[in-house]
């Protein structure tokens, strides 16, 4: 009698699993012919964009933030923007994959302010009528800020498309 309740159930954990096996990536890649590539010319470094990636560009002024959708011949799909044909695209920007870039654009400026708030509000430092303020607290302060600022700064990389940067599609074989 639990028979009857039993066998819709191992149908559609069947159909579940067979669908989670057809949707690996390795199926996903196999399928897209083309991938995006920012290169430049006699340099080995290459930065691939490919379906499912996230991609920031200028194009006829405006920055877009757009998910790459479909890579064709001489266009790509983002979700936005629709259809941007390559050739339309002015710049690309690429942020670092760096982790001290990434990390420091945080913690330098935090360290800094902290460091500034310790050392003006010490009790030690004016208890003999001495300045709460000394330029020594400034100079390492804005030290570190700055340095936070830089990192900030150098964390993204923008890449203007002309003949020293090139961005085309490539045909996966």
């Amino acid at each position: 009698m639990f028979y009857r309740y039993l066998l819709p159930g191992l149908c559609a954990l069947l159909l579940f699993v067979t669908d989670l096996r057809a949707q690996t990536p390795i199926d996903a890649l196999e399928k897209e012919k083309f991938f995006l590539a920012l290169d430049k010319p006699g340099v080995v470094k290459r930065v691939r964009y490919y379906v499912g990636d996230e991609i920031i560009f200028y194009m006829g002024g405006d920055r877009w933030q757009e998910e790459i959708v479909g890579i064709k011949k001489d266009t790509i799909v983002v979700t936005q923007a629709g259809k941007v044909a390559i050739k339309n695209i002015e710049a690309v920007v690429v942020p670092s994959r760096s982790w001290f870039l990434n990390q420091g654009a945080f913690v330098f400026p935090v360290a800094g302010v902290g460091y500034f708030l310790m050392d003006t509000l010490n009790p030690r430092n004016y208890e003999n009528g001495n300045d709460r303020v000394t330029p020594e607290n400034v100079t390492i302060s804005s030290s570190l800020v700055g340095a936070g600022i830089l990192c900030r700064i150098f964390r993204k990389k923008k890449y203007k498309i002309n003949q020293r940067h090139l961005l085309k599609t490539i045909e996966v074989l």
